[in-house]
């Protein structure tokens, strides 16, 4: 099998090496991947394509055919299970960065909700008590004391150790300590704004692809319900890793001409009906 790799270009998706794959959920000739380790999600919603620079950034013949032949499943595990057209994307938070943190904490293990209900309610009460609907700077929220913000938000879950409060107010804390301020500070692919994250306890990769999801990054979480589906598709009781799905459901996306975020809703929606 010949080995595929990106090549530079602004359009809408990734550039194609082969014809284009039809699709019931689209009626635009597809964007085809060819080296799905270099596709990166911007703000704007277009796939970012980072050229390859040398000869070990390629996928090797049978990594590359097992991704294809694993596409090619879950794009007909979704053609055949989800509805057309895909449901919209509730939105997130865009701007509103503390809105954005506390929506994707809260949500580890927990019912999202009506807008008067779950996570959704909790959001809301946090915004009536600053007194500011679009809420966008974590030093404020770092301020916050984690048993009052808990009191606030009413809500006393734990997330490992620590009340998904006080891990709130601490990403906050270790962000913000770091220069990241606002949504539009946030940088997904910067390395240290990940690994400030990932450092408070009870939090973890999924909830901080969740969290620039919501303040707008184009990508996909690969939470439980995004990898039961994958493995349902796939027809596998394992797989390689939650990165692999991630690679595989945005490779989908991409496939399809959609926002990797609505694929995302529309399989997390499907699974939790189920």
């Amino acid at each position: 099998m010949e080995k595929f790799s990106w090549t530079p270009t602004s359009a809408r998706g990734p550039a194609c090496l082969k014809p284009p794959r039809q699709s019931s959920h689209s009626h635009i000739p597809a964007a085809k991947p060819c080296n799905p380790e270099h596709l990166v999600y911007n703000y704007e919603g277009a796939a970012e394509l980072r050229p390859t620079t040398t000869p070990g950034d390629l996928m090797t013949d049978t990594a590359a055919q097992d991704f294809h032949r694993d596409l090619k499943s879950l794009l007909d595990g979704l053609d055949s299970r989800l509805p057309n057209p895909f449901p919209e994307w509730p939105g997130g938070h865009p701007d509103q960065v503390e809105a954005a943190l506390i929506d994707a904490v809260l949500s580890i293990r927990a019912r999202y909700g009506k807008a008067d209900t779950g996570v959704r309610a909790a959001v809301s009460r946090y915004k009536d008590a600053i007194g500011d609907q679009a809420p966008n700077s974590l030093s404020r929220l770092a301020d916050f004391d984690a048993v009052k913000l808990a009191e606030v938000l009413h809500n006393h879950q734990m997330t490992g150790a620590e009340t998904k409060a006080a891990a709130i107010v601490q990403a906050a804390r270790t962000l913000s300590g770091i220069g990241v301020e606002t949504a539009a500070d946030t940088d997904p692919q910067d390395p240290s704004h990940r690994a400030a994250y990932l450092n408070v306890p009870g939090l973890g990769p999924v909830t901080w692809s969740y969290f620039t999801m919501l303040i707008g990054a184009h990508d996909v979480k690969p939470d439980t319900w995004v990898k039961r589906f994958v493995k349902l598709a796939l027809e596998s009781p394992e797989l390689d890793t939650d990165e692999y799905v991630r690679r595989l459901v945005n490779a989908a996306a991409a496939e399809l001409d959609v926002d990797p975020r609505v694929l995302d809703h529309a399989i997390w929606l499907y699974m939790r009906s189920r």
